[in-house]
């Protein structure tokens, strides 16, 4: 049971469970992209279930409904999506050092006892240590560090039991601020057209995001407004590996059941978001300028094929989009 098409009954289709029900919400009607899986009944709210619930339990067994295209997971030709990087791209950041302080400060109350006081600027030293250390373990393994391992193992290491397991029970909680916090996000000019466009063609957005905390991604593009244009998020602390690996790009091409040789790929790391586009087929490798990387780098990306384009803004994408679907045959 749930209330979205394009999240809940795809999802369910795609686990072959065997009656998918609706809820009517504002979400049920305007999916934010086309969708072929259609539930077994919809319910105008949660009280209507108990009669169908009270039925099922006497009545024979039904066969599980077959699957389309669409709800098995394979691709719908043809279908072109937008897979976006957040940071960079979505929104620029600045370095929040206050926000982080306070969160220091919240954490040596949370780890603070009468037989192991903590100051916050102890706590705060532990934090910085500890991204440092978790920014090259993730360089060097290409996957994500959990949050029970930043916490627990990085933060903790050198911390008593008792405070090591505060930090296991509250390490996704952590995670969460500390991705909120670390940084102040500004939407980048153009990206609320760019996505609208998307939506006025068809075409479905799924947001693939190096980052330590997805449901922090997913509440700063709620804040700027975007939460109804995106159809998937493929974050890497949920997901487990991170871009250049190809694995969390096709993740996010069959969440969004698009094919990759129609669909689109705007990054601004040529080594990560260029490379990853590119081994997971994607046509259309695009890099915005105003990130971290050096023009000169998007360009040389460009001159080797491993990106298709370089755009001053994520605005700037639209035309492309809209040049290429004008040429595409009938």
């Amino acid at each position: 049971m749930g209330d979205t098409l394009d999240r809940d009954v795809v999802a369910a289709r795609r686990a072959k469970v065997g009656t998918v029900l609706l809820t009517r919400s504002q979400h049920t009607d305007d999916p934010p992209f086309p969708v072929r899986a259609e539930p077994d009944a919809t319910y105008p709210d949660p009280r209507g279930l108990l009669e169908a619930f009270q039925a099922a339990t006497t009545a024979a067994p039904q066969p599980v409904p077959s699957t389309t295209a669409a709800t098995s997971g394979t691709p719908v030709t043809g279908r072109a999506a937008l897979l976006i990087d957040h940071g960079g791209v979505i929104s620029t950041s600045r370095p929040d050092p206050a926000a982080v302080r306070e969160l220091a400060a919240d954490l040596a109350a949370l780890l603070s006892s009468p037989a192991a006081p903590m100051s916050p600027r102890t706590a705060l030293r532990l934090i910085t240590a500890a991204r440092t250390q978790a920014k090259r373990l993730k360089s060097e393994r290409r996957r994500e560090v959990s949050p029970a391992e930043f916490w627990v193992e990085l933060v903790g290491e050198q911390l008593t039991v008792r405070q090591r397991a505060l930090l296991r029970a509250e390490a996704g909680e952590l995670t969460y601020r500390l991705g909120l916090l670390k940084s102040r996000r500004t939407l980048r000019e153009g990206v609320l057209e760019l996505l609208t466009t998307c939506r006025e063609n068809s075409m479905p957005v799924a947001v693939v995001s190096n980052t330590v905390s997805g449901r922090a991604v997913r509440a700063i593009c709620t804040a700027h407004g975007l939460d109804e244009l995106i159809g998937a998020y493929l974050c890497s602390d949920e997901f487990g590996i991170r871009k250049p690996a190809a694995a969390i790009v096709q993740a996010a091409l069959d969440a969004v059941a698009a094919d990759p040789g129609k669909s689109w790929f705007l990054g601004d790391k040529p080594a990560k978001d260029a490379a990853a586009a590119r081994a997971a087929g994607i046509a259309h490798r695009v890099l915005v300028r105003g990130g971290s990387t050096p023009d000169t780098d998007l360009q040389a990306a460009v001159q080797t094929g491993l990106a298709t384009a370089v755009v001053d803004t994520p605005g700037d994408l639209r035309d492309l989009i809209l040049t290429e679907k004008t040429l595409l045959p009938v």
